[in-house]
């Protein structure tokens, strides 16, 4: 799970960008993973806000899509 600093009650009507570094840990193996969106009650981290969007799982969460992971040259 990753955490970012955005805050939604800064967010107005139409499309919102969150343009910021996301860095995977170093230690995750190279493949295809989901990627999962959620907004999350602070104490709890589960899905606390249902989004006008297709692709809300059972659990709360909403899939974007996949990403692939490979390893860099160093």
């Amino acid at each position: 799970m990753l955490l970012t600093e955005s805050d939604i009650r800064d967010w107005l009507p139409g499309d919102v960008v969150f343009d910021d570094d996301v860095y995977i840990p170093p230690d995750i193996l190279e493949g295809d993973y989901f990627l999962d969106l959620a907004i999350i009650e602070p104490d709890s981290r589960k899905p606390h806000v249902k989004l006008a969007i297709e692709g809300r799982m059972n659990d709360g969460w909403y899939r974007m899509g996949k990403i692939k992971v490979k390893e860099t040259i160093k």
